[in-house]
């Protein structure tokens, strides 16, 4: 939508002209006329509804092209309806249009009742009447999972996983990364009770299959080479633009170790982003220290991707080693902010590791694969701290607060001394954190600078300069962050700590010769990940 509260008669007259430009934009949904063969041989057409949503936090995550570029195309006070009362409202005046209606969600499942507005409505769609079929996604997740590891939405209330359905209704989430193919099987009926011509839907049935196998590392369906050709002009241009030279490469490069150490996979991105901000602050804001906040992405997916891990020999580097680096389109945001609240920053991405029992001798998982999302696991590039994991997290995945008396961030300084919760900072992050409204301090009041270069772009250019001036990147990781020290708490308990990483030779020697931590390999686990123990019980291995 695109509203305007002026009560000026050509302002009406220019909203409403707005208004009906976004709608020829961005419409409310599509009718499909396709023809089938029914039992007798014969076709019959069936009218297919689609309607298309997102969550509105859009206005959020996208706030720059959602405010500004849109003003500036013509559009102003644009709104994002909820969800459900979306799909309800245009299900209703498509049900007498068509004989099937289907939504294409941008959105996941949620155990939480109904909230106006929320991102994960999908399974609450199932409940609508008149939907009856629903595609979802935006969780990067599987459902149904039965076949999966880790299984997801196992407790999600009205989800039957024989059979696909949450509430009755099929909906499929493949994954991410075409790692599989939703398939949904529907029979229609002519029912002699209802009017001729209409169709009911009877014996719903979905399901998710694999398409790759990452523990082979190969594809199990056969190409298409129809589509092959039609893509293949694109596909070479692409390769030629993303080996476009950018630098050179001084050390590997590899995200194996990245949720346990200090890794130069976030630092590279880390200094990019303050050499950016150092480059083109305001003048007045030169007193304030500049820290810089970055994750990993490539780490394993939701622990169901063990190839997905970034892996850079020394050497050249091209653009797709940037991209492999950063794979995100997201742009660049400075914001001035608090230490406390940059604490509390750190708080939210240490709910990324489970709560370590300090008593127990029997094995302990030391990565919230299912509680937390690595991207949301930022480093903060300027400080030194340590993360005590014998405590309860402080935030949920969502930076949330859940657990108010506890704390896992210890011994934060800032050039060797103790933080003060006063001192204020220049904090560079991307517009999605900076945006989001859920670690502390990301409100708009606080953001100073916002950059319209994509951070992709942004690496390459960076790896360019480090390449000219110094003959290639070269990245040693300082130690920004570190675990707690952890003994058990009577001499005869012997703490068992593991996490899962990347299970190729590859991986194996980089970690043999980079780990900061003593680390033993115990074996494969059933999705193809390398499993270690880890041993916190000491500071850090004395490697490089």
């Amino acid at each position: 939508n695109n509203d305007d509260d002026d009560d000026d008669d050509n302002s009406d007259k220019q909203d409403h002209s707005d208004s009906e430009k976004l709608r020829d934009l961005l419409k409310p949904y599509l009718i499909l006329e396709r023809y089938f063969k029914d039992q007798n041989n014969q076709d019959q057409l069936i009218k297919i509804g689609v309607i298309g949503v997102l969550p509105p936090n859009i206005l959020v995550w996208d706030k720059v092209n959602l405010t500004q570029k849109a003003t500036q195309l013509g559009f102003k006070n644009i709104q994002v309806e909820d969800i459900l009362e979306c799909v309800t409202r245009i299900a209703l005046d498509l049900k007498d249009k068509t004989d099937l209606i289907i939504v294409l969600a941008h959105s996941a499942y949620s155990s939480r009742e109904y909230i106006k507005g929320a991102e994960n409505l999908a399974n609450h769609l199932a409940l609508i009447a008149d939907v009856d079929v629903i595609l979802s996604g935006h969780a990067h997740a599987r459902f149904p999972s039965k076949n999966s590891e880790p299984q997801d939405y196992l407790n999600l209330k009205g989800a039957d996983f024989v059979r696909g359905l949450i509430h009755g209704k099929p909906t499929t989430m493949p994954g991410c990364f075409g790692s599989h193919l939703g398939v949904i099987d529907l029979e229609l009926h002519q029912d002699a009770h209802h009017d001729a011509g209409t169709w009911q839907v009877r014996n719903p049935n979905a399901d998710i299959f694999g398409v790759y196998d990452q523990i082979q590392g190969r594809a199990v369906v056969k190409g298409e080479d129809d589509l092959r050709q039609l893509l293949a002009s694109d596909h070479a241009a692409t390769r030629a633009f993303v080996n476009q030279a950018i630098g050179k490469n001084k050390c590997d490069i590899a995200s194996f170790l990245a949720l346990i150490q200090d890794d130069p996979t976030v630092q590279v991105i880390t200094r990019a982003q303050k050499e950016y901000i150092e480059n083109n602050l305001d003048d007045k804001y030169a007193h304030l220290p500049i820290l810089s906040a970055a994750a990993p992405f490539k780490v394993g997916g939701r622990k169901n991707d063990p190839e997905s891990f970034v892996q850079i020999d020394a050497g050249a580097l091209s653009y797709r080693h940037a991209a492999d680096l950063y794979s995100f389109p997201n742009t660049l945001v400075a914001l001035k902010i608090k230490a406390c609240d940059i604490k509390e920053w750190l708080e939210c991405g240490a709910s990324a590791f489970n709560q370590i029992d300090l008593s127990s001798s029997k094995p302990q998982s030391l990565i919230n694969w299912k509680g937390f999302r690595s991207y949301n696991f930022d480093v903060i590039d300027g400080l030194t701290y340590e993360i005590d994991i014998s405590c309860a997290a402080k935030y949920d995945q969502n930076c949330d607060l859940i657990n108010s008396a506890t704390s896992r961030i210890r011994n934060i300084c800032f050039l060797g001394k103790p933080l003060d919760v006063d001192q204020e900072f220049i904090l560079v992050t991307n517009n999605h954190r900076a945006y989001g409204e859920k670690f502390a301090g990301t409100i708009e009041d606080n953001i100073i600078l916002v950059s319209t270069e994509e951070l992709p772009n942004l690496l390459a250019d960076y790896i360019s300069k480090q390449t000219d001036k110094h003959g290639g990147l070269e990245l040693i990781p300082n130690r920004i962050w570190r675990f707690s020290p952890l003994v058990g708490s009577l001499p005869e308990v012997k703490l068992d700590i593991y996490f899962e990483t990347a299970s190729s030779a590859k991986a194996a020697a980089y970690i043999l010769k980079y780990a900061q931590y003593k680390l033993h390999k115990r074996g494969l686990d059933n999705a193809g990940f390398a499993v270690y123990s880890i041993d916190l019980t000491n500071i850090f291995h004395d490697k490089p």
